[in-house]
């Protein structure tokens, strides 16, 4: 008999986690494990919900609001999650964390994505950011088992001793995300307008003061050389950036679709953010062979401990450490991209492709039931 696993999550709007979330599912052994989802409230736009529906034995909405009660919410909860009967409920965001806390009966697996006092205060202004983030931890301390997505984070919480907590790295569909060939770099550059004697680096992220692409876009225009940054993503920060530094060296292109035909244009990933959980746009950029420049965070760190020949780290927030790291021309031997390219690649096939998150999230899937049922 398959072991029933429900997923509780806020919507299916696209987002970083909900991405990482296919991810999971969609290489869990279908042998094994049933699944099922409840998102509590409607995705609206940039829904990636049928995505999802290959893989999923039911999948339901309550239409729940950001405002409805605490016992509707609760109760229309508890009523899908009895249709369900699962084994494990597993969890992945603030509302769906909070509300799994009042099923009873059930073992429950949440995963950490980011450190919330690193991330909440960017994301929702300074006190609001820092009451969630409190929140957050307290829920925590009540989950029968959490996963952080770096080790780094279980660092920062603390937990690296405690055996409810653990840590399984993102991971990236490396039969998606991989290297094309020279004649591909050249094809897909001429079709996007960039030079094909330049360096480009590329970097997909939302633009706002939490991921610092003024110190990106500041660095490359200052650097030597013919570098070009590519942003891809739109946010807050994108108009003033660009009328700032748009122009040749740093394009802003806004939020695309084909993310891979531009990581197959690009020579290497450049981010300059102040916190990350483990970043996907990093990651994936390693699937396609692309070594990364990365400002020193303790996710970053983490990546570079791997291969420090697959990542450069730069100062964070010091524009002149990243000027520096650029000029030292870490892609402009052909020989040296050749071997960094390759380095990038064994840290995504040793540490960071999908089969090998989800295998260890089976473990944990297991070990979590047969706890629970000898309790």
């Amino acid at each position: 008999m398959k072991t029933r696993i429900l997923y509780i999550v806020t919507t299916m709007k696209r987002s970083g986690p909900i991405n990482q979330l296919f991810q999971l599912i969609s290489n869990l052994d279908p042998e094994r494990y049933e699944l099922h989802m409840i998102s509590l409230s409607e995705e609206g736009d940039n829904s990636i919900k049928d995505r999802f529906e290959p893989f999923m034995l039911t999948m339901s909405c309550l239409g729940l609001s950001r405002y409805s009660s605490f016992f509707v919410a609760r109760n229309s909860l508890r009523s899908a999650v009895e249709r369900v009967e699962p084994d494990l409920v597993h969890t992945q965001d603030l509302r769906s964390d909070f509300y799994s806390l009042f099923l009873n009966g059930i073992p429950c697996v949440s995963t950490v994505h980011n450190y919330p006092y690193g991330d909440y205060p960017y994301s929702f202004g300074k006190v609001k950011g820092r009451g969630l983030a409190w929140l957050h931890l307290r829920i925590f301390s009540r989950k029968q088992r959490c996963i952080t997505v770096s080790r780094s984070i279980l660092k920062f919480l603390n937990k690296l001793d405690d055996p409810r907590f653990t840590f399984i790295r993102n991971g990236v569909d490396d039969t998606y995300f991989m290297p094309s060939t020279h004649d591909v770099k050249i094809r897909f550059r001429r079709d996007k307008g960039l030079p094909e004697d330049a360096t480009v680096y590329i970097v997909s992220a939302h633009l706002t003061e939490l991921k610092d692409p003024e110190t990106a876009a500041r660095a490359i225009t200052e650097s030597s050389g013919n570098n070009i940054l590519v942003c891809l993503g739109d946010g807050p920060l994108r108009e003033s950036l660009e009328q700032r530094y748009g122009g040749e060296k740093v394009r802003f292109v806004g939020y695309q679709s084909n993310v891979i035909e531009w990581l197959h244009a690009a020579d290497a990933y450049l981010s300059a953010s102040f916190t990350e959980g483990l970043p996907m746009g990093v990651i994936e950029s390693l699937a396609c062979g692309l070594p990364a420049v990365l400002s020193d965070i303790p996710a970053h760190r983490e990546l570079h401990e791997l291969n420090n020949d697959a990542v450069a780290l730069f100062e964070t927030g010091n524009v002149a450490s990243l000027v520096q790291t650029l000029n030292k021309g870490l892609f402009s031997d052909a020989e040296q991209v050749d071997y960094r390219s390759r380095c990038a690649l064994s840290i995504v096939r040793d540490h960071l492709s999908a089969r090998v998150m989800a295998g260890h999230y089976q473990t944990v899937y297991d070990e979590a039931i047969k706890k629970y049922a000898g309790a």
